[in-house]
């Protein structure tokens, strides 16, 4: 990214920025009221998924420290977090002889003396008989036990309010959580979701949804779980008073990182520290970009030019020189996990790293670097990228190493149920595998050769369901009778509007100059951990797409 090495000064007062964990937030300084209770009328009639789950998730029944654990818990076992009422329903209902829960005496049902520690239970006391939980759940067996209906609204999206907030000092503030159902209706649901802090030495959250500062200056977020949508709170708690206009007076922004990067100072009430000098500038330059230091008439001589560009003249020189190819093509061949593994795989490993570095020195397009990989077919003699499905070798591997390497998402829960703190769901996650369902690869010791199926099907590995190609949060394929469907995957996934691959490679490349990226870590995208600036990473991802994904702009 050329110009945005350019931004030096940018650059090392932002470490600065990103290593105090502070982030830029809106000031909200109302309060909001909850509503007094997220549970419908006495006489509405409970939904099993969308009324008593959410409760089963906020008590932590069925948790992976739980029944919720892949063997159950003392012989009653629910689905992880929930992500399969039908068999929580079985459970709860079915199992256990009729004792867990009891239409005709809801007040001796298992399920809630175990819970309020009136019977001997493993997990301690987990509500009060005054809690909204219990009144919830005795209510729904009261009710005789229903399932739901067939066709009743599922959850597409989780709003918080507020969604940012700036507090100075100790401060409180209540969170309101309001879910969107399919049938475009809306319902508040503080008392039934699930709040997280992912830094308690900041804020702490009660099960209500409260937030608490301590005092300690930093940034946040309180994280909002409820059935399978997750969303996020970003508090930032400030210390230091509002600095004045005249603190800033010496930085001149040159272009829209330093006018971004600027406005969050101010607003974080930190100022920036003086500018680099040459030796200092010509040092870090060559560290970061070439990972050598410069030798000693190199820096005499940028030193005593007296040249006014001649930091952007360095950075010009610095990126077409050997040392820069060899850093980032050993960078690179990290990020696609080009390791010799055996001593088999040495020959591979070597002219894959040389391909790598190769498309580096001729600029090719970031997007069409990735295609070459993600599509690519025949012999390994004809092309070295394919060593990259050397580790790819199963329908897992591609679904996790693609989104990790080229998306910055980890989904390897989703293999085997919902991710809890992503929107990727089991199905989701089964369902960009079939876009790898028609390749088929001869393997002696490695990958030789890739070619495809005639047919090639993924089924759904707990209901058995054929399922067809879907990108996370992206449009649904069809088979075509002769087609690879990792064309159309390739297309996502490099298309201008993607909602993740030009953020994943600029937050990379960011984490290397930075020290730590926009997002921490770089390869872990997921919705429940938003960027520290998200406005600057929103506007690099749209600079990047602008200029062809162009990896020296």
């Amino acid at each position: 990214m050329r110009d945005f090495k350019k931004f030096s000064v940018v650059r090392l007062l932002a470490m600065l920025l990103l290593a105090s964990g502070f982030v830029l937030e809106s000031s909200a300084d109302e309060a909001v009221n909850v509503a007094s209770s997220a549970v419908e009328p006495a006489k509405v009639t409970l939904s099993f998924t969308n009324d008593i789950v959410p409760v089963l998730s906020k008590l932590g029944c069925n948790s992976g420290s739980c029944h919720g654990k892949a063997i159950g818990q003392n012989g009653f076992k629910l689905s992880l977090f929930g992500f399969d009422p039908d068999f929580d329903y079985a459970a709860l209902v079915h199992e256990g002889l009729g004792r867990r829960v009891s239409p005709a005496a809801p007040d001796d049902s298992l399920m809630l003396l175990k819970a309020t520690g009136t019977m001997p239970h493993g997990g301690g006391v987990r509500m009060t008989p005054d809690s909204e939980s219990y009144r919830l759940l005795r209510r729904w067996i009261e009710q005789g036990l229903p399932s739901g209906r067939d066709d009743e609204p599922h959850d597409v999206k989780l709003e918080v309010t507020p969604s940012e907030r700036i507090v100075q000092g100790q401060s409180q503030q209540q969170l309101r959580v309001v879910v969107h159902y399919s049938d475009s209706s809306t319902r508040d649901v503080t008392q039934v979701a699930r709040f997280d802090t992912q830094h308690p030495d900041i804020l702490t959250v009660t099960p209500e949804g409260l937030v608490q500062t301590t005092g300690r200056a930093g940034e946040t977020s309180v994280m909002v779980r409820y059935q399978n949508c997750v969303a996020t709170s970003r508090i930032v708690s400030l210390t230091e008073q509002p600095k004045p206009e005249s603190a800033y007076a010496s930085f001149k922004p040159k272009n829209f990182v330093d006018e971004l990067v600027l406005a969050k100072w101010r607003k974080l009430h930190i100022v920036p520290s003086a500018e680099a000098d040459d030796a200092e500038f010509l040092r870090r330059v060559f560290l970061d970009a070439m990972g050598t230091l410069p030798a000693p008439q190199e820096v005499r001589d940028f030193v005593a030019d007296g040249a006014p560009d001649k930091r952007d003249t360095l950075i010009d020189r610095v990126l077409e020189r050997e040392e820069h190819f060899d850093l980032w093509a050993h960078r690179v061949g990290d990020l696609l996990r080009n390791r010799v593994g055996d001593s088999n795989g040495k020959d591979n490993t070597i002219v894959f790293a040389k391909w790598i570095r190769q498309s580096l020195v001729e600029n090719k397009p970031y997007d069409q670097f990735v295609r070459e990989i993600i599509t690519v077919t025949s012999k390994r003699s004809d092309h070295p990228q394919m060593d990259w499905y050397r580790w790819a070798i199963t329908h897992e591997n591609r679904v996790e190493d693609t989104a990790q390497a080229f998306l910055g998402l980890r989904v390897s829960c989703a293999n085997c149920h919902n991710h809890p703190f992503e929107k990727v769901s089991q199905t989701d996650y089964w369902r960009f595998a079939a876009f790898f369902a028609r390749l088929k690869s001869v393997t002696y010791g490695n990958v030789d050769e890739l070619s495809l199926n005639e047919k090639g099907e993924i089924k759904h590995p707990r209901t058995e369901k054929l399922l067809t190609p879907k990108a996370f949060g992206g449009p649904e394929f069809v088979y075509v009778a002769g087609e690879d469907p990792r064309l159309k995957l390739a297309e996502w996934l490099t298309a201008a509007d993607n909602p993740y691959f030009a953020r994943a490679i600029c937050n990379r490349v960011l984490g290397h100059y930075f020290g730590v990226g926009l997002v921490d870590p770089v390869d872990d995208m997921r919705a429940t951990n938003p960027p520290s600036n998200p406005e600057l990473l929103d506007a690099l991802a749209r600079d990047f797409v602008a200029h062809k994904f162009d990896l020296k702009h």
